[in-house]
């Protein structure tokens, strides 16, 4: 259909998902997204989009629920942010924080910089800056303290071990050879 505010517009819905991948209850939800998007083909309803936002297990994860989910889907993998890039997000994200803040440019560089300019880390990053700065200016401080923590905030560093580190790290110690693995993943 095309909208009636311009003949060239089409009319759609896009249904974005963030983190997909820790839905604690996600079995199910490929088949339902499967079964949805034949019963939408089957009725000449194409103008809908599913992006689902996840880590790459994200992948495993519908595969396991329906083999044949995956081929609905076009992956897009994000890499290192272009320079420039990472910059223009943080700026554009604060204006809309409640409440709203100003970053000097040293602690966007130190956030470009700890982050290596992946988008994950950028977010996280400045996000723990974002929540631990008591002023109207995020501060290189504010984003040191972000990253190590508080006693009352976690730190990105702790969030993002949690995150990336506790599963690999509960797989190791299942394994009868853990202590071998863990010498290898040290090294």
């Amino acid at each position: 259909r095309k909208s009636k505010d311009s003949a060239d517009s089409p009319n759609g819905v896009c249904l974005i998902i963030d983190e997909t991948d820790r839905l604690s209850h996600g079995e199910g939800f490929a088949s339902f997204w499967k079964v949805l998007q034949e019963k939408l083909a089957s009725n000449n309803c194409r103008n809908m989009m599913l992006v689902l936002v996840g880590m790459p297990e994200l992948c495993n994860m519908l595969n396991a629920d329906h083999e044949s989910s995956l081929r609905t889907f076009s992956p897009v993998k994000l890499d290192r942010m272009a320079e420039g890039e990472g910059d223009e997000v943080i700026r554009r994200a604060l204006p809309g924080g409640i409440p709203e803040r100003t970053i000097t440019d040293e602690a966007v560089s130190r956030i470009l910089f700890y982050s290596e300019r992946y988008p994950h880390l950028i977010q996280e990053i400045g996000y723990s800056a974002f929540e631990v700065c008591n002023t109207g200016e995020i501060t290189v401080q504010d984003v040191e303290t972000g990253l190590h923590g508080t006693d009352d905030y976690a730190g990105s560093i702790k969030r993002l071990g949690e995150l990336f580190f506790a599963r690999l790290y509960t797989e190791v110690n299942r394994s009868e050879n853990y202590k071998e693995l863990l010498r290898l993943i040290a090294e």
